[in-house]
């Protein structure tokens, strides 16, 4: 298991944050929920889960989580998945994807990934 230090949440959905503070294991210190940006992200965040819902500008919001260099992981219904979410992947703007309904062993996974990449980008 890993020990990330923050896993930020992007969401204006009560729902959908309930359901990653119930999923992440402890071994995340803190998780945070973020329903809006201004600025730039918190300090110390590694993996950030993005609502594809994001009630911001979702491309501003990404591109600041690409500029920090954050393992950025979509969130969204199948059926609400836009074409420009494959070349999203492809571009490298977001890192993977996650469907809803979410199930608390694919966050488990996304999260124990994050240390991987991590060696993979020292290399």
């Amino acid at each position: 298991m890993t020990n990330l230090q923050k896993v930020a949440v992007f969401t204006d959905s009560d729902e959908m944050f309930r359901t990653f503070k119930k999923a992440i294991p402890s071994a995340v210190g803190e998780v945070q929920r973020l329903t809006t940006l201004e600025g730039e992200p918190p300090a110390g965040v590694t993996l950030a889960f993005v609502d594809g819902k994001w009630p911001g500008d979702l491309n501003v919001l990404l591109g600041k989580l690409a500029a920090r260099a954050i393992y950025v992981v979509l969130v969204d219904e199948e059926k609400h998945v836009g074409d420009g979410v494959p070349a999203m992947l492809a571009d490298g703007i977001v890192d993977d994807l996650l469907l809803t309904p979410i199930r608390a062993i694919e966050v488990l996974g996304k999260i124990n990934h994050v240390p991987h990449l991590e060696k993979v980008k020292e290399v």
